[in-house]
């Protein structure tokens, strides 16, 4: 097509590169400012971190680039890139290639250096993309395989085209505008290929996710609207801003739910999530479209479960395919660039110093106006009061509960869930699994997700054995099939919850081991502890029982006189009362912090190696974190059986008897 036959109004090339260029100009320096001020601003004040980025751009002028499956390391992809290739036989690899994140590292290196090589890197990249990534015939008319040919991970994959319009492409015409080779046949070019990419958008996206529930739809919707305010001169621009803006808000109403939790359940999509989600919220005011107060609402709610999902060191619990990066640091940034929200930032104060808060959002620092402004009024914020948030929050649809004993560092916080049948494949198998940190270290955790690859490593970070969870007769829930694949599930849920003065608790139980019945009760007591109550009923004669829990540490030990697992690292040590009839042993394990990254811990598998024939059992395991230094207290498990009122759990810690009542009306201390 020619140039004018995707123009809404005939312009000549040069007409079109005076235009697009001169509002590109203004466009940028209002979204994110000056770029030299930002480098400016590095060298100055984070001036390590400023040389880690040159030295990483001049790795991307040579073709090296880390990329999942390199394995943290620097990788030769080719120069120019071979953008259909995966020598590592990771999937996300070509994916991440032709999101063209590297990109973003060039523009680093220029304006850190000002020099020009590389501006023309991208130049000369850009250039061999479009001619070497040709779009095929857009085929809409069997439904059944949009999936299939569209939702990869090539150049032309649906989310990859979504995610590099509004994540990549800003920044680069931002720094481009200064490169003397920039031509208008180039930009040119780029119209046209904007062109096919919007196409693809807005033709198969809805198509691909018409429930609306998935973050992909968010992702692309948000490349749409962002390609409109790029390129408004294309003829369907208008159109397309429009598509764009009606599925954001559909997104909004689909992912986030009534108690504020994306619907995925994974703290780390969340945090993405309200990038995303307040991107567009911004986008959408710069093209004149601005998305709705009930959108708005929506979004500042969520912010709240970005904090609710923090471990108290500022971490986001790694439930199901997350990371344990500061990733509400994330979403709290981006909800200032939008919304001017400093709530989030405030909160996360309690939990994290002026300077972990700013070394968290510098890679965030070139896409947002005024952030250096925000880092050094991080000097003078102080940490907010948590009054107004309780300790206890519910997300009723997500089946989730989160807990903490107070809004500082040192306090004791639980991550608890269990929802099955999952959302989708970002899940674990770990119904009724939970997470815990405590005096401001994580000491039972979820190990994380590693990766994306299909194989051992996948399946083993998503199995119940990995997690802190119980299976019987050494089997999982139910099982793993693939990379995004799980056998089906019976229902499960978080049933009960309950805040008293002494104690918060909750209830999840599940039917996955059909017809057995696993009931779980987590009490957080008196912010000193964790009592863990597992019941199971309709359960073979004969059955075994393993409980399991994944420890962030290496150095573990059995003491036969307390009955306890130890973990003897440096710093905050816990131990590990399991109740009579079980034993323990030790397991190797790892946790994977951030993807494609491992160090070594341990698991503690408490079983029973055979239920008596009374159909009901039951197991208790209290939970002790001690300081360095703190003499551990003596536990005696007294009771767990049926009593008169209900089931009675009775247990000393030291010379104080505690006495539970469990029952269909409830928790009660007795």
């Amino acid at each position: 097509m020619s140039l004018n036959e995707i123009l809404a109004v005939p312009l000549s090339v040069q007409q079109l590169f005076e235009q697009a260029t001169q509002r590109w100009k203004l466009q940028m320096e209002q979204r994110m400012g000056g770029l030299q001020a930002k480098a400016d601003y590095l060298w100055k004040e984070h001036p390590g971190y400023a040389e880690q980025l040159v030295d990483q751009a001049n790795d991307t002028l040579n073709g090296r680039l880390v990329l999942s499956g390199t394995m943290k390391k620097r990788f030769f992809v080719g120069n120019p890139p071979l953008w259909h290739e995966n020598p590592v036989g990771d999937p996300q690899y070509e994916a991440e290639l032709n999101r063209k994140y590297h990109w973003k590292h060039l523009i680093y290196g220029y304006s850190l250096t000002g020099k020009s090589v590389f501006l023309d890197k991208i130049l000369q990249e850009w250039q061999d993309w479009v001619e070497q990534c040709p779009r095929e015939e857009i085929l809409l008319e069997d439904c059944s395989r949009l999936y299939e040919r569209y939702d990869g991970v090539g150049p032309w994959s649906v989310l990859n085209c979504g995610i590099r319009m509004f994540e990549v492409y800003p920044l680069c015409l931002h720094a481009l505008l200064d490169a003397d080779s920039l031509s208008p046949q180039f930009v040119a070019m780029l119209y046209h290929s904007a062109y096919e990419q919007g196409q693809f958008l807005s033709s198969v996206s809805p198509l691909l996710w018409p429930s609306g529930d998935h973050n992909h739809l968010l992702m692309e919707m948000l490349g749409l609207l962002t390609l409109c305010t790029l390129f408004p001169e294309l003829k369907d621009a208008e159109a397309w801003k429009e598509l764009a803006c009606l599925q954001l808000e559909r997104c909004a109403e689909k992912q986030i739910t009534e108690d504020g939790g994306h619907i995925e359940g994974c703290p780390g999509y969340h945090n993405g999530s309200m990038h995303w989600f307040s991107l567009a919220y911004k986008t959408s005011q710069e093209a004149g479209r601005p998305l709705s107060s009930s959108y708005e609402q929506q979004i500042l709610q969520a912010l709240d479960y970005s904090i609710h999902s923090s471990r108290p060191t500022g971490t986001n619990v790694p439930w199901g395919d997350s990371d344990a990066v500061p990733s509400p640091v994330r979403a709290a940034v981006f909800g200032y660039a939008a919304f001017g929200h400093t709530d989030l930032l405030h909160r996360l104060r309690r939990f994290m110093n002026q300077q972990e808060i700013s070394e968290a959002s510098l890679p965030y620092l070139w896409q947002i106006r005024g952030l250096e402004t925000l880092f050094s009024s991080l000097k003078e914020m102080q940490a907010t009061d948590q009054g107004d948030l309780p300790l206890m929050n519910w997300q009723r649809e997500l089946s989730q509960v989160m807990m903490r004993s107070n809004w500082s560092r040192e306090g004791l916080s639980l991550f608890f869930a269990c929802r099955t049948p999952v959302q989708n494949g970002h899940a674990h198998i770990d119904p009724g699994g939970f997470d815990f940190t405590a005096y401001g270290k994580p000491l039972i955790v979820d190990p994380g997700r590693y990766c994306y690859r299909e194989g051992e490593d996948r399946r083993k970070f998503k199995s119940a054995a990995w997690h802190n969870t119980l299976t019987i007769n050494h089997q999982e829930p139910f099982e793993y099939v693939s990379n995004w694949e799980f056998t089906p599930q019976k229902p499960g849920r978080v049933t009960w919850v309950w805040q008293e003065a002494t104690f918060l608790a909750a209830e999840a139980l599940h039917a996955n081991y059909e017809p057995v019945i696993h009931k779980r009760l987590l009490i957080l007591m008196e912010g000193r502890f964790v009592i863990v109550l597992d019941e199971l009923n309709h359960i073979e004669p004969d059955s075994s029982v393993q409980m399991y829990y994944h420890l962030n540490a290496q150095q573990t030990y059995w003491d036969a006189f307390r009955r306890c697992a130890i973990t003897l690292d440096e710093g905050t040590a816990v131990h590990i009362y399991p109740s009579q009839g079980l034993q323990a042993s030790f397991l190797s394990g790892q946790i994977s912090d951030v993807i494609d990254k491992l160090r070594p811990s341990t698991r503690v598998k408490l079983e029973s190696d055979r239920v008596d024939g009374k159909g009901t059992c039951r197991y208790g395991t209290l939970i002790v974190p001690l300081r360095a230094g703190e003499q551990p207290p003596q536990v005696s498990w007294v009771t767990l059986g049926a009593g008169q009122m209900g089931d009675e759990v009775v247990f000393y810690v030291g010379e104080e008897l505690y006495l539970f009542r469990w029952n269909k009306e409830g928790l009660k201390r007795v």
